[in-house]
């Protein structure tokens, strides 16, 4: 089973949004993936940002994909683990919609806009037709 990462923004949102969080995880199992919500890996909100977030990038090193949430581009948070995700070849997809590319390293650089391809996550083969 493949597993995703959720990522967006936390910080300054009533109760860290973890209502997103959760309803993008259950969209995520529903569609058949295994999911790591950063959530669900700590529920407390008094340590530091530092903390959370190599708790979180560490986790999203053992996934195959990163789902974004709306408004991840106001949350530097979520941006680094984006960019994180790009760099080490993790496919970006849209929290909202389960199998939606957002970016994907393997198609045309780091950079590349892909309406629904087909994706064989053991080769890295994409078919955008």
């Amino acid at each position: 089973m493949l597993k995703c990462y959720i990522a967006g923004p936390m910080t300054g949102i009533p109760d860290f949004n973890h209502r997103a969080f959760h309803e993008a995880a259950a969209r995520w199992r529903e569609a058949g993936w295994e999911v790591v919500n950063p959530v669900e890996l700590d529920d407390t909100t008094h340590k530091s940002r530092w903390f959370y977030m190599r708790q979180d990038v560490k986790a999203l090193m053992d996934c195959d994909a990163i789902a974004m949430l709306s408004g991840w581009e106001q949350s530097a948070g979520a941006a680094a683990e984006q960019a994180v995700a790009i760099a080490c070849g993790i496919p970006v997809f849209d929290a909202a919609h389960p199998g939606t590319y957002v970016t994907h390293p393997f198609v045309d650089g780091y950079n590349a806009c892909c309406a629904k391809p087909k994706y064989n996550h053991e080769s890295h083969w994409m078919d955008l037709s």
